[in-house]
């Protein structure tokens, strides 16, 4: 479960000393975790290898999630539960352009607007993540009674 709120980076295949380019084609959709997928990404990053002595790239991809959420239309004084509290899906493909031996990386899991406590770091996964998810909805709902 990848969790919004908090950082989740796509870390790229080590590349040793080798000059590299990737791609990370970014999917987000709500639905069938299969039938639903759009055809089209909805965010395309390129990532280029700065300096021969850095041997992995990545992106911090959650706060492209997080535009998901926040971009569907909120009632203020409301407390019924609303599409924006449900999770969705995502998608990210790592493409490496310049050696086509390296294997695409192809990760799909589900989000949820919560977060993971600061000394977690990033790409945390937990035991009990729905409860934290329900905690976290709970806070969200106070916070909106006070617009």
């Amino acid at each position: 479960m990848i969790l919004a709120r908090s950082p989740y980076y796509a870390i790229t295949q080590d590349f040793g000393a080798v000059n590299q380019t990737a791609k990370i084609y970014l999917k987000i959709w709500r639905g069938h975790k299969v039938n639903d997928e759009p055809t089209e990404e909805t965010r395309i990053f390129t990532l280029v290898k700065p300096a021969p002595n850095i041997t992995k790239l990545s992106k911090d991809i959650s706060p492209h999630i997080r535009d998901f959420f926040l971009s569907e239309t909120i009632q203020p004084f409301t407390t019924t539960t609303n599409s924006q509290d449900s999770a969705v899906w995502v998608k990210y493909e790592i493409e490496y352009l310049e050696d086509p031996n390296i294997q695409n990386d192809v990760v799909v899991d589900f989000a949820v607007e919560g977060y993971s406590n600061y000394l977690d770091g990033v790409n945390y996964q937990a035991d009990g993540l729905l409860q934290n998810y329900i905690q976290n909805r709970k806070i969200k709902k106070v916070w909106n009674y006070r617009f």
